[in-house]
């Protein structure tokens, strides 16, 4: 009799505690502040579904995706996946041109050619830039001060085309990278080692 209270009792409980989160859950000022986060970072409100920061009306193809990479880098198709990284949904291509192999991250839903983490100063890209790789020099020597220059490449960062400059300092105890845009020739980003 006793484990038959007992068992009442904690079912009573138990259902009492789910009635009162799920009453709380739907009054409860943390669901307010998180939408609150989302508006503040630029999320926009909408009936529909947003993906990549973009309303999901359609998705580019494969062959899109493949098109766009080809008329960057005219090579061979490697491979071909559809991939999320950070809940963005990407085409990752992957195509040998001139004998490098150079991997493309493209979104599913703008085309936009989001990353590639390859040195494309071997590319007709580089010729396409408009601050060149002496200028890109220069802005990084001149932004850190002194030192020599170990590498630099020429890469798509969050779809922006990026000098990557490696420098050793003065010292030669640190190295620092110097992401330039290579369009306006603007300091983005340093990282010192």
């Amino acid at each position: 009799m006793k484990k038959w209270i007992v068992l009442g009792t904690s079912l009573l409980i138990a259902g009492g505690t789910a009635i009162g989160v799920a009453s709380a859950e739907k009054s409860s000022p943390i669901i307010a502040y998180e939408s609150a986060i989302v508006l503040e970072k630029g999320v926009e409100e909408s009936e529909g579904k947003w993906l990549n920061n973009h309303e999901v009306t359609s998705q580019i193809t494969e062959d899109q995706a493949v098109a766009i990479a080809l008329d960057l880098l005219p090579g061979r198709v490697k491979e071909v996946e559809l991939d999320s990284d950070d809940g963005r949904l990407l085409y990752e291509i992957e195509i040998k041109f001139e004998g490098n192999d150079y991997d493309l991250e493209i979104d599913a839903f703008t085309g936009e050619i989001v990353e590639i983490d390859d040195n494309l100063l071997q590319t007709p890209i580089a010729k396409d830039v408009k601050v060149n790789i002496e200028e890109a020099r220069n802005i990084a020597l001149t932004y850190i001060g002194s030192g020599s220059i170990d590498d630099i490449e020429l890469e798509v960062k969050k779809g922006r085309y990026v000098y990557e400059v490696e420098i050793e300092d003065a010292t030669g105890d640190d190295d620092v990278d110097v992401y330039i845009d290579a369009n306006t020739g603007e300091v983005i980003g340093v990282d010192w080692d």
